[in-house]
């Protein structure tokens, strides 16, 4: 008889039963058993070739799980950045989006059994994406409708400020918008409380800007007390002060505002008239019928007019011209009456204008210091000993016509918007004292000027001094 070789498996997987050897002599007895336990050894196989491929199906759906996790939070993140204020239509797109990314991964499934583990898993990662869109468009609705009744808040309060009448329609008007809003019901009783105050305070500061008398009285008898803090009722009554003490500096600024503009039109008419007194053609009826002008004006005018000793020089007097514009540089000469005396007396209707134009024009104490000091540096140029130690005899002469090219030049610049300092400053490009060369003679025109006016066949003609010389003689 034919004998089966013995076969022994090393190794084998667990409960699997090792065979033992089957001799052949043994087939037609315990051969029957013996062929039961090896069939039974093979189901263990399959038993356990099954179970790991459970578990690699497993392992798989938990992978795909997680990177689906991962993937979708970048997705989602990505379209939180590209979606444009108040989020619409942002839950709808992302199901869209989770639907088709499922069905796809549900596809790729390799068994029945890992697409019903996969879609267990699914409807809970992507069900947690979406309730995060549904929660993302609904934060970024209520951001927008707040920005939106912000701005329109904002215009609100200005209009109010502007116009309080409109304070009742505005806050009825305000208290729906934000009624419609998609935000939370206790939020919005915070903030339409929160919105009347502040609309109610700036309905009350445009009553302060149009009578802040009124206003004060208003909240002093608690018009407002029931929408208002003590806190900022407390404010608004110091603002309410403010405005009235703001409106009486204001009426004294336009009154001084007036009063200089009626000042300077005076001094417009008060040059006309001494202009066409001097020619003559003014009349004295039309000064005393003039109301601009003050009572001690027409009283001077009428007064020159009268004089028997009203003469209208035909020259300059250097010399009185000067002595008149120091005094009004040093602040001895304060009104138009000094000057007036010496109209027909040394100088002219128009030095008289100079002068006057001189004593009014104005400025602080720093603007006249600087004038001073330009004053004094012409002065020093002109009429001082030059370097021959000879004095020009037309210094004088020469000083009165920088002072009047200066006054001109200096209203001028006032006129185009230059500073003192501009035209004061000497490394200023508008420095006025960059011409005062053009005023200095020469020594030559000095040396013939002090000739000139040596009498013929006197001592001084024979010999002029020289500087050291007259030192000499001086001792």
């Amino acid at each position: 008889m034919p004998q089966i070789k013995e076969y022994n498996r090393q190794n084998s997987g667990p409960g699997v039963v090792n065979p033992t050897l089957i001799q052949g002599s043994d087939i037609s007895g315990g051969a029957g058993k013996n062929l039961q336990v090896l069939a039974g050894a093979m189901d263990n196989v399959n038993d356990y070739m099954a179970k790991e491929e459970k578990q690699r199906q497993d392992f798989d759906t938990q992978k795909t799980k997680i990177k689906e996790t991962l993937d979708l939070n970048e997705y989602m993140q990505t379209m939180k950045m590209k979606a444009p204020a108040g989020a619409d239509g942002f839950a709808d797109q992302a199901k869209q989006e989770l639907d088709k990314r499922k069905q796809k991964l549900l596809d790729s499934a390799g068994s029945d059994y890992m697409r019903q583990k996969l879609d267990l898993e699914l409807t809970s990662v992507h069900g947690q994406a979406f309730n995060e869109a549904i929660q993302f468009e609904s934060e970024s609705r209520a951001k927008k409708d707040k920005s939106d009744v912000q701005e329109s808040l904002f215009r609100t309060k200005n209009a109010v400020r502007m116009n309080p009448a409109l304070t009742a329609q505005m806050i009825e008007e305000t208290n729906k918008l934000i009624d419609t809003t998609r935000i939370d019901s206790t939020t919005k009783e915070i903030w339409k409380k929160q919105e009347l105050q502040d609309i109610r305070q700036n309905e009350i500061r445009g009553w302060i800007d149009i009578n802040p008398v009124k206003a004060k009285e208003m909240i002093q008898g608690g018009t407002w007390d029931k929408e208002l803090s003590d806190d900022l009722r407390n404010t608004l009554l110091h603002e309410s002060n403010q405005g009235i003490r703001a409106l009486d500096i204001e009426k004294n600024r336009s009154k001084d505002v007036q009063d200089k503009l009626l000042d300077a039109e005076r001094e417009e008419r008060k040059d006309d008239y001494l202009a066409r007194m001097v020619s003559g053609t003014l009349s004295a009826n039309e000064v005393v019928r003039d109301d601009k002008l003050k009572a001690a004006d027409k009283e001077h005018i009428l007064r020159e007019m009268n004089s028997s000793t009203f003469n209208v020089a035909s020259r300059t007097d250097p010399g009185i011209y000067n002595n008149v514009y120091s005094q009004i540089v040093d602040g001895k000469i304060t009104s138009d009456t000094e000057i007036m005396k010496y109209l027909g007396k040394g100088l002219k209707a128009s030095d008289v204008q100079h002068l006057r134009r001189e004593l009014n024009s104005g400025g602080d104490n720093s603007e006249k210091v600087f004038k001073k000091g330009m004053d004094d540096i012409a002065k020093g140029m002109l009429t001082k000993s030059n370097g021959l130690g000879f004095k020009d005899p037309e210094g004088d002469t020469q000083l009165q016509k920088w002072r009047v090219y200066f006054s001109e030049e200096y209203t001028k610049g006032k006129a185009s918007g230059l500073s003192a300092k501009q035209m004061l400053d000497p490394d200023s490009k508008d420095y006025i004292g960059k011409d005062l060369q053009k005023f200095v003679r020469t020594q030559d025109q000095v040396m013939k000027s002090v000739l000139g006016r040596v009498p013929v066949g006197s001592k001084a003609e024979t010999k002029v001094l020289k500087p050291w010389e007259k030192a000499k003689e001086t001792k």
